[in-house]
């Protein structure tokens, strides 16, 4: 009866065992080697109106990350991405935080910096860094906030600044007629309004302006609006999904010959939709100015296009091909993996928190993967903007692609 009991106690003691190890020590790998999971939190718009462009965002994050932890990119670790769908609905954009932060991520990616500039007092004080994509001047100079891209007022300036240097004021004895149109309340617009606004009132003398014109999200009819911006050179927008998509067809289907143009955050990563909609020869006249030289022949641009192919199959390769988004989810994943590989080295795979990210992202250099970029991607505790220049790119109608047609634009 002793020795039974013993054997129980044996068995008892062992499954206790078993069940506590796995906490302890994290994934194991082939070899007896441990390997620790680190979580980073996402953010974002899965399934609701901003999901035809950033759901391709998150794909190339995964792919990336994919290959990353099989290569053993991080030695010790695995980076997992987990994800909480807000669907922007600026209510659950809280909500969402809270949940990532109880599952234990240890950074959290923002694709909309609106989400950010609603959040950073919150993760400032949880230590928690905010890894973002376009800036807002709102949250740019803050100690735990990061974005890839410069803030949405600069972009909106270099697309001004660019169109009074390529204007041919001499040919065509007078100023480009320019008009803006946007979404009412968004957050996205004003910013980009601002920049807009701020750069054409100090350059007064070289723009007609013809106006502005806001409507709401849901917006489907832009008579009125073309209407008033009908004589414009160029028209610069600030909607996205179905609402750009009206907005082009309907300006071309009244009559408006003039160009349309965008930051990074507008046209380009809805342009699949566009497309399907407006007939291919009305294209001609769009602009956008980015900050990675996603469709130009450069090492990135094969880089991406080999992990869309490697793991994406022939109808979304056809389709997110000509988008920029699939692309800035191999961007944003390159340089997360490079800010973990880093952190995990100063203070252990294991060790690994919100802090140590944070320092690791403050201290990038990777001039070696940024050639053919407008910048290097390089950070300090007085730059949290991972790239902070722009070029400028146009549809080309007849070639079916977007081609650059400026180097380097700087204010």
């Amino acid at each position: 009866m002793f020795h039974s009991l013993a054997r129980k106690l044996c068995l008892a003691v062992m499954v206790l065992v078993l069940a506590v190890v796995p906490a302890l020590v994290g994934c194991g790998d082939e070899g007896g080697t441990t390997t620790t999971e680190i979580l980073i939190g996402l953010e974002t718009d899965l399934t609701g109106p901003a999901q035809s462009s950033i759901a391709p965002v998150y794909n190339g994050i995964e792919d990336y990350l994919k290959s990353a932890n099989a290569e053993g990119a991080v030695p010790g670790a695995k980076i997992k991405i987990v994800t909480y769908d807000h669907r922007t609905d600026y209510s659950r954009i809280p909500v969402g935080y809270v949940w990532l932060k109880g599952k234990g991520v240890k950074a959290v990616m923002y694709p909309s910096p609106t989400d950010i500039q609603m959040l950073i007092n919150q993760m400032t004080d949880d230590k928690l860094p905010a890894l973002g994509t376009t800036i807002l001047a709102s949250w740019m100079n803050e100690a735990w906030a990061f974005g890839t891209a410069n803030t949405m007022e600069v972009s909106s300036q270099r697309c001004m600044k660019w169109i009074m240097e390529e204007w041919d004021y001499t040919g065509t004895g007078r100023n480009p007629k320019i008009g803006f149109v946007g979404i009412q309340g968004s957050v996205p617009t004003e910013a980009h309004f601002a920049g807009f606004e701020a750069f054409v009132n100090a350059h007064a003398d070289k723009f007609d302006y013809l106006g502005a014109k806001f409507v709401t999200s849901s917006t489907s009819a832009f008579a009125q609006e073309v209407d008033a911006l009908r004589s414009c050179d160029w028209i610069f927008v600030y909607f996205y999904q179905t609402t750009l998509t009206s907005f082009v067809k309907e300006a071309r289907a009244r009559g408006y010959t003039g160009n349309i143009m965008s930051t990074s955050a507008s046209m380009p990563g809805y342009w699949n939709l566009v497309r399907s909609a407006v007939p291919a020869s009305e294209l001609y006249g769009c602009y956008h100015v980015h900050h990675m030289p996603w469709c130009e022949d450069v090492p990135f641009a094969t880089k991406w296009r080999s992990y869309m192919t490697e793991y994406r199959d022939a109808g979304y390769v056809e389709v997110e091909g000509q988008s920029p988004s699939y692309a800035t989810g191999i961007f944003w994943a390159e340089w997360l993996v490079d800010v973990v590989k880093r952190a995990a080295e100063n203070v252990g795979a294991e060790n690994v928190d919100g802090q140590a990210i944070r320092d690791a992202a403050e201290t990038t250099n990777m001039e070696k993967v940024s050639e053919g970029w407008a910048a290097d991607w390089v950070l300090s505790p007085t730059n949290h903007v991972l790239n902070p220049a722009d070029k400028m790119y146009v549809w080309d109608v007849d070639q079916v692609k977007w081609i650059r047609v400026s180097e380097s634009i700087v204010l």
